[in-house]
């Protein structure tokens, strides 16, 4: 599979065919570099997390929905925490401890996320 930042080498060679000014070929290579780059940051980080930022951050937003046993109910992110086993948070319920990889079994933005994991 091409990465991203080959993908954009390979689209460079091919503006040089048609005669694209190059400085502008340049500027333009910098600026995707430079954001891929971050991207790739952001990959990284979410990796360690076990969880991807835009679901981690709409979770700290709009709340969570927790599994207990079978019984699902609302609450919201009290703390962040990083234990032995992985990345996750404490909610203001109960002092919940739950892993961010265990999204859709014991935690998720809404109740419908569970019914996915049923099988």
């Amino acid at each position: 599979m091409t990465s991203s930042k080959e993908a954009v080498l390979e689209l460079i060679c091919e503006a040089k065919s048609v005669n694209i000014d190059e400085r502008r070929l340049c500027f333009l290579r910098k600026i995707i570099e430079k954001d891929l780059d971050l991207l790739e940051e952001y990959r990284k980080i979410e990796e360690e997390l076990g969880i991807d930022l835009i679901t981690l951050f709409k979770a700290l937003k709009d709340g969570i929905y927790i599994n207990e046993d079978g019984s699902v109910y609302k609450d919201c992110i009290k703390s962040i925490e990083h234990w032995s086993d992985g990345w996750g948070f404490i909610s203001n319920d109960d002092y919940i401890e739950v892993l961010f990889e265990d999204y859709g079994i014991s935690w998720a933005l809404d109740k419908e996320e569970f019914y996915k994991n049923i099988k």
